[in-house]
């Protein structure tokens, strides 16, 4: 899948290369981010993770589909796959999500 794609009003998916080289996320209504293995929660470190050791295609595309999903759209839940759930504030979330991004790249 190249590009968004609308598939009813408010459900957009949103692919996310890196954990997989097909990876996508759901976002529904601008607000709940279902994210599969490229993104979760981290309960130990209270703050948003992407896991590493379970990156099967590259680690450095799953850092860029992060970073160009910060910069594109806001959310305030996390669901992932595996891992943690969240919500919280948007605008927080996007902080955390950018950090997240500058530490994948390290």
């Amino acid at each position: 899948m190249t590009g968004e794609h609308e598939l009813r009003p408010g459900f957009v998916a949103i692919p996310v290369p890196g954990h997989t080289k097909g990876s996508v996320v759901f976002l529904l209504d601008d607000r709940w981010l279902f994210t599969g293995d490229s993104l979760a929660w981290s309960n130990e470190h209270d703050d948003l993770t992407a896991f590493r050791s379970a990156c099967w295609f590259s680690w450095r595309e799953q850092a860029d589909s992060l970073a160009t999903l910060a910069e594109q759209h806001r959310f305030s839940a996390v669901l992932p796959g595996h891992g943690a759930r969240h919500l919280g504030d948007p605008d927080d979330l996007r902080d955390r999500l950018v950090r997240l991004v500058a530490r994948m790249r390290r």
